[in-house]
Parts: structure tokens; sequence; C-alpha cells
């Protein structure tokens, strides 16, 4: 396996014959989990109306024009760059015996050429941290359901440094309102006698950067 491994990492090919039937798949992937859904869809163009320039407005799968927008040379360009042994990282998990293992590493990995050069931090885009916006929006998403949806986003702190504190204050008053049963909202809107809505959840995202 880690020769198998090793041998596609070094020679693995970005062509048109490679490229199309891979570029269907994830289009494919969108069309069923995502374009078929309407929760995730409205989860989508909520997120994406959450933030102005922030990368997180982009979705993981990507946007359908996007998918089909992509050239077969930036994807050739960004494999070069990025698909290199300076960033690699190989795990092994499972009933081995480490010394022979790492023997193993060394014969399969070890080969990989390192590139004789890599992208300095200057040529790399600046993510821009600042959003410019402030002040509600909505939109409303008509598809054929059995019962409407309603999400809310909003821009929170990322749980680190000076912005802690205030993390730690919404986690806590995330789980009083939603968690379980027993969160108040829950309790008034869910489990109750005149149930308001069928079901209510939130979450708020541990993630490096401010999110939603």
């Amino acid at each position: 396996i880690l020769d198998i491994e090793a041998d596609r990492f070094e020679h693995m090919k970005i062509d048109f014959v490679h490229l199309e039937p891979e570029r269907e798949v994830v289009k494919s992937g969108r069309r069923q989990n995502t374009d078929a859904d309407a929760g995730e869809l409205g989860e989508e163009l909520a997120i994406k109306r959450t933030f102005d320039r922030f990368p997180y407005r982009w979705g993981p799968i990507g946007w359908m024009a996007d998918l089909d927008a992509i050239p077969l040379e930036a994807a050739q360009r960004y494999h070069a760059e990025h698909y290199t042994t300076t960033g690699a990282y190989l795990v092994i998990a499972g009933d081995f015996e480490p010394a022979q293992a790492l023997t193993w590493v060394k014969e399969t990995w070890g080969k990989l050429q390192r590139p004789a050069t890599t992208p300095s931090s200057a040529q790399r885009e600046v993510v821009p941290l600042d959003e410019t916006w402030v002040g509600p929006r909505q939109d409303h998403l008509v598809r054929q359901v059995s019962q409407p949806t309603v999400f809310w986003t909003y821009r929170v702190p990322a749980p680190g440094g000076s912005t802690l504190r205030a993390y730690a204050a919404l986690e806590l008053i995330d789980h009083v309102l939603t968690a379980g049963k027993a969160g108040r909202l829950s309790k008034q809107l869910v489990y109750t006698e005149s149930p308001k809505v069928s079901n209510l959840s939130a979450r708020l995202a541990e993630l490096r950067f401010p999110y939603a």
C-alpha cells in the first residue's frame, strides 16, 4: 500500500482524460447532495450572504458555474504547486510495528524528489480578514417542500486569543437555548403542547477565523 500510494503521489497525471470524469463526479455530487436538497441550498445561501469578502462564503463543493469554469491549465498549476513532498503528511493507523513501518516508509516515500523551488509567501494571495458589511439581510429560496425552513446566521468571533472569553459566553448561551429537549428555545417552540416548529437546531462553529 505504501508503494502504491507513493507512486500515485509522484506520478499522478492531471490531463483532460483524468480531469473531466472527476469534474463530472463532483458536479453529480452537488446535484444530489445540494441542489436536490432545499435545506442544503438554504444553508449554503445563508452562509454566502453572511460574508462579503471572506472565503467562508464559498462552500467546500463550490458552485456549478465555478466547477464548469476551471480550465485544465489552472488545475495543473494548482497540482504542481500544492501536491509536493513539502506539504505532504503521511498518517499510519492500525496494528503494526513502528520500526518496521518506518523502514517501509523510508524505502517508498523517502525516494520521492523534493521540488527545486517552493512558492514564497509573497506570491500567495492575501486573505481579507475584515468585513465591511453591517446590517440585516434577507433572502427567500422557493422550492417545493413539505415544510418551510428558516435559517438565521450571525457572525461570531473565532475561539482564540482576545476573543476566547466572548466565544465561551456564546457557547454557554447556545447550550442554554438549544441543547436537546432542555434548551429554553426547544422547550418553548418544539417540546410543548402547542409546538410552533417541528425541529430546531443551532451550530456554533469552532473555526480558525470568525464564522457564522
